[in-house]
């Protein structure tokens, strides 16, 4: 019982972890395709 519950605490604090660097990626990269968009609508010929 014991060897079943540390693996599962580990785990859950390793997906918090890997939450917290989705959501810091996604407002590092959101700012950048935004400029990105707004670059290409901003290109002759569209």
């Amino acid at each position: 019982m014991w060897n079943g519950q540390v693996p599962r605490k580990r785990a859950s604090t390793f997906i918090t972890k890997q939450q917290h660097k989705d959501m810091l990626s996604m407002f590092i990269y959101l700012p950048v395709f935004v400029f990105l968009l707004e670059l290409w609508s901003q290109l002759p010929g569209t």
